[in-house]
């Protein structure tokens, strides 16, 4: 389970970031201190940061960008839930929710995801300020307490299937 921005790397771990270094919207802000360590928090060498790995051939971003989990190494999820979710695209058959307008860093690419579609529930109501691109953050925050029992089911249904 991943709520906003925990949404967004549980999609990430499971079919690679979508646009991360182009036209998805990501960017580090002016100024993102580094950590001092070699690698950072997504485990690129400080060698292969944004700036740098933006700079590289179109090859070198596509593995980077589309790296996904191997079935061997998914075949035992049951089940999926993702809230709030800044990369949520509507229209797809796992989507919950009141949602029709894309979150503010949309997948460019959710083929991934159909392959887990009957284990995904990704949850956005219209107006969240990240998976819809609305302006309420309260919307945002509402989802455990909407639709945390309809998760739960189906977490369960999933497990016991």
């Amino acid at each position: 389970m991943g709520y906003s921005q925990g949404a967004q790397v549980v999609g990430d771990s499971l079919c690679g970031s979508s646009g991360l270094y182009g036209s998805g919207g990501y960017s580090f802000p002016s100024g993102f201190n580094y950590p001092s360590s070699p690698y950072s928090f997504s485990g690129f060498k400080r060698s292969s940061m944004p700036s740098e790995l933006a700079k590289e051939s179109p090859a070198v971003k596509r593995a980077v960008e589309e790296r996904q989990l191997p079935s061997d190494e998914t075949k035992n999820i049951v089940a999926i839930i993702q809230m709030g979710d800044p990369t949520f695209v509507p229209g797809k058959s796992y989507d919950v929710g009141t949602s029709v307008t894309r979150g503010l860093f949309p997948r460019s690419n959710t083929a991934c995801f159909d392959q887990f579609a009957s284990r995904i529930q990704s949850y956005c109501d219209a107006g969240d300020e990240f998976c819809a691109s609305g302006a309420s953050l309260a919307v945002h925050l509402s989802y455990v307490t909407k639709y945390g029992s309809q998760a739960t089911q189906f977490v369960v249904s999933k497990a016991r299937a």
